[in-house]
């Protein structure tokens, strides 16, 4: 939280947030991974539920 919120405001500081990403790049990688992982997760929940609430119906 530091590095995202106090540190940009920090006077002759040229940080910005997208720099923690180069400060932990692995911790990055992991963060993209989780969030695709995520992403594909709710995509197929939905399209399941969609597929067995429209079988359902007929």
């Amino acid at each position: 939280m530091f590095l995202f919120l106090v540190a940009p405001a920090l006077q002759d500081n040229s940080y910005v947030p997208v720099d923690v990403f180069w400060l932990f790049p692995a911790l990055a990688v992991l963060v993209i991974a989780l969030g695709a992982v995520g992403a594909g997760l709710t995509t197929a929940r939905a399209a399941a539920r969609i597929r067995t609430g429209a079988a359902g119906r007929r």
